[in-house]
């Protein structure tokens, strides 16, 4: 259909789709735990929405935002996946206003947007520059989205080796999957358009990974060093984890020859502030004072160290490129809540919540859970859908911290932005043993929501927050610390101890506390990507 679309010469001609193929309703998937498949049915209504984009007199960017959006709803009916999607558009855009408040009132809710920014724009010098900060501020602020966010375009790792622009659009094919002579002429022109930006690199939906706009993928990995009895063992599984996604990227993939070219890889951590206060007895408010905790953020940065090292040893081993980036912090939703750990770089959410898991209505695991006496929902705003509640303590609550522990909306947006600065300095770009920057920065992003009490933080205060801090990161969410104005639900709802304790003991049956994980445990924290 999108090549049909470019070659413009279909217009008035009808398009004849056999839907018979497709896994019938309620046909166990036994990817997905045999969960119900969802039918034909919502992928044909997804195209029939799409039909409707045909004669809107939307322009190009505003059309492929529909039927992004269209098609994203018909992947989230299958009840326990997403189309992980970011939306973004450069501050120099002349449609830059109609983007930054496309999403009011929650529509097209299935994206991340984000306006792509570099230093001129920070400058403000400039009439635009300005008017675009300002409302990219009160569509963030007054929309209680957080959105859109920034991407410091300037700042993401853009190494154009070996790169020739890929015009003769040859640059989306494995041994699998070859593209037709058309869709190669398409995809030659797509390669035109995206070499005549200034940057060439976005990031992933979820923020931590650097890509080339015309495609590639996230390789990433998490290291969990909280659970390594030495400093030791934590940096050899460091470098395993190294190895091992350089492993993968000798498979065959659709972006075989961006993978070659650049063989980016993310190593990234989780229960970081659990190994700060384990292996160094820090809390958060120590690790943001530089001085006093050098000895935790030089141990970052021999991590950090080693994985350099072992990607350029073992890029000669296997005769391949040195990875272009290697470092990285993703949100790390689905292995932290597996192992109850703070959430990759996120101080905890909460000290006791309920995580609030999507199901599809019909499925068994509904009923079952129900009649054991779980918290149920049935959302309006995402027919078809029940979410279940679980009650949830973490494991950094269990530690002793005492009255040491911070979680995220008590920590002030400053303290926030000044460990997101020290990740960035330590983990992503990395110190040498004397604690200057590594000669080139090898670093992908850290993908990072920062919350805050929107009752505490007044527009004015959020704006010099912004303007003082943005600029120093690549990437970073500003999120209210609860957005029920805008979503039906929150992933994550705070209860006291004793709402907890009460949940508790509503629950019966044998399989008491024994969570499932959905959708939302898969996005970035709290259900909100960072950028």
């Amino acid at each position: 259909m999108e090549v049909m679309a470019y070659e413009r010469k279909y217009r008035d001609d009808v398009l004849v789709l056999d839907f018979s193929k497709v896994r019938e309703k309620g046909k166990p998937i036994g990817g997905m735990q045999d969960r119900p498949a969802s039918g034909p049915k919502p992928l044909m209504q997804a195209i029939e929405k799409v039909a409707t984009v045909k004669n809107a007199h939307m322009k190009p960017w505003k059309q492929a935002m529909f039927v992004d959006h269209y098609l994203a709803e018909c992947v989230l009916v299958g009840g326990a996946r997403r189309a992980a999607r970011i939306a973004t558009k450069s501050w120099n855009d002349p449609d830059i206003y109609d983007f930054i408040n496309i999403k009011k009132g929650g529509f097209l809710w299935s994206a991340n947007n984000s306006v792509a920014v570099d230093e001129n724009f920070w400058l403000q010098k400039t009439k635009h520059a300005r008017k675009v900060l300002e409302s990219v501020l009160k569509a963030s602020y007054h929309h209680n989205t957080g959105e859109p966010g920034f991407i410091n375009q300037h700042k993401l790792v853009q190494n154009d080796t070996k790169f020739g622009g890929y015009f003769d659009g040859k640059y989306a094919e494995s041994q699998k999957f070859r593209p037709t002579p058309t869709t190669r002429k398409m995809l030659a022109q797509l390669a035109k358009i995206a070499s005549s930006k200034v940057y060439m690199q976005i990031p992933n939906p979820c923020g931590e990974i650097t890509l080339n706009m015309l495609g590639g993928y996230c390789v990433i990995a998490d290291v969990v060093p909280y659970f390594a009895p030495t400093v030791e063992d934590a940096e050899e599984a460091f470098r395993v984890a190294t190895r091992a996604l350089m492993r993968v990227n000798t498979m065959d993939s659709l972006y075989n020859r961006e993978v070659k070219r650049t063989n980016r890889i993310g190593v990234g951590m989780t229960g970081v502030h659990e190994f700060a206060w384990n292996a160094f007895g820090y809390a958060f408010r120590d690790v943001i004072d530089e001085e006093k905790t050098r000895d935790f953020w030089m141990t970052i940065a021999r991590f950090k160290r080693a994985i350099v090292d072992e990607s350029e040893k073992y890029a000669k081993t296997l005769g391949v490129v040195v990875p272009h980036t290697n470092t990285t912090i993703k949100p790390a939703g689905t292995t932290s809540k597996l192992f109850g750990l703070s959430e990759g770089a996120h101080l905890p959410a909460m000290r006791e919540y309920i995580r609030w898991v999507q199901f599809r209505s019909d499925d068994p695991l509904v009923k079952k859970y129900k009649n054991q006496g779980y918290p149920t929902k049935e959302l309006k705003s995402y027919t078809g859908t029940t979410v279940i509640g679980f009650p949830t303590q973490p494991e950094i609550c269990r530690l002793g911290m005492n009255g040491e522990l911070v979680t995220a909306g008590e920590a002030t947006p400053e303290e926030q932005f000044r460990w997101l600065m020290l990740l960035e300095k330590y983990w992503i770009v990395g110190v040498d043993e004397f604690g200057q920057p590594l000669e080139k920065d090898t670093g992908n992003q850290i993908s990072y929501t920062l919350k805050y009490r929107k009752s505490e933080v007044s527009y004015r205060a959020f704006k010099h927050m912004i303007t003082k801090y943005q600029p120093q990161v690549k990437v970073c969410s500003v999120m209210p610390q609860q957005d029920v104005t805008a979503y039906e639900y929150q992933p994550e709802e705070a209860v006291t101890i004793g709402q907890f304790m009460h949940a508790l003991k509503e629950i019966t049956g044998e399989d008491k506390l024994a969570e499932d994980i959905d959708l939302d445990a898969l996005k970035c924290d709290t259900g909100a990507c960072p950028i």
